[in-house]
């Protein structure tokens, strides 16, 4: 899996494909319906992702909430189990 920025619609095309102006198409219909946040450069032919939509940020903070909590259980852990902080370096390493 990957993840793109910007696409033109050749190879947006060739990826699912179908022809380019197909996929400007259907591109096209996603955002106006809202399921695609995304600008279309019709000179370029090219897709363009909006990557900082509000999503993004949420996913991104939610990612990094969850990452937080998991080191303070961790410290924790070793602080009442200190043993463990051996077994945890050790598997890093």
């Amino acid at each position: 899996s990957r993840i793109y920025t910007n696409i033109s619609f050749d190879q947006l095309g060739a990826l699912v494909g179908i022809p380019p102006a197909q996929a400007e198409q259907i591109a096209s219909k996603m955002i106006a319906d809202g399921r695609m946040t995304a600008t279309i450069d019709q000179v370029d032919g090219v897709l363009d992702f909006q990557t900082e939509s509000e999503s993004m940020t949420n996913w991104d903070n939610a990612i990094a909430r969850v990452c937080h909590k998991t080191e303070k259980i961790v410290l924790r852990a070793v602080e009442r189990h200190p043993h463990l902080g051996a077994t945890l370096g050790a598997a890093s390493g």
